[in-house]
């Protein structure tokens, strides 16, 4: 091979052209060696002495190189795709018009009050307790922002009427109708909310029992969904 006739000198002091030193017998240590398209391996610096190819990156310590296999990094760690941040969705400020806002616009300082349209959250009282919360909130003419456990996502503003017949055929909306046999379940409670007119009205496994509980997996069926 090539590496063969490429002078070396030994740590002994001893110059050979072979695999193994004839004065000590320790094999030959390249610090850099270079594995070519061409066929040849061994010493080079910048271009290959076999036919001059430059060197860029398959310059090594110690050995040809060696690829990772596909998915994984050069140090034999997984390689992880970056993915792009989730786009921020807030509230359009009502006096200057900022967008993207929070409680409180950060450009003129005034109050955001988003208006909520529906609210669904469940309670167990496990060690520690967990609280599910999800909410739709107006946002434009034709899209409303869903927000379920932090994140945000836009819906369809036709999801309203929808949501609406789901409320209705619990009868959430009938200030007569209480379940008699309404009880939170053991260790917990759900809660639906929704924008009735110009009111808010929440209700619980309390007042409407088991009502409450379907309607509030119809609606975040619905929202999830959408």
């Amino acid at each position: 091979m090539a590496e063969q006739n490429t002078p070396y000198k030994c740590e002994c002091g001893e110059t050979f052209t072979g695999k193994f030193c004839p004065n000590c017998g320790a094999m030959r240590k390249e610090e850099k060696t270079f594995t070519c398209d061409c066929g040849y391996t061994g010493i080079a610096k910048n271009f290959c002495p076999e036919c001059g190819k430059k060197i860029t990156d398959n310059v090594v310590i110690g050995g040809p190189v060696q690829q990772p296999p596909t998915g994984y990094m050069a140090n034999g760690t997984p390689a992880v795709t970056p993915t792009e941040p989730e786009e921020k969705l807030g509230w359009k400020c009502p006096k200057c018009g900022a967008e993207n806002q929070e409680e409180k616009c950060t450009v003129c300082g005034a109050e955001i009050r988003p208006e909520i349209l529906f609210g669904l959250s469940t309670y167990q009282s496990c060690n520690p307790p967990v609280t599910t919360s999800a909410a739709v909130f107006e946002y434009s003419d034709t899209e409303l922002l869903f927000d379920n456990n932090g994140k945000r996502s836009l819906i369809s503003i036709d999801v309203i009427e929808p949501a609406m017949e789901i409320i209705r055929k619990y009868r959430l909306n009938d200030p007569d109708f209480i379940d008699k046999e309404a009880s939170p379940i053991m260790g917990g409670d759900v809660y639906v909310g929704f924008k009735d007119g110009d009111k808010y009205v929440s209700t619980s496994l309390h007042e409407h029992g088991f009502e409450v509980q379907a309607a509030h997996y119809e609606l975040m069926g619905l929202f999830s969904n959408s």
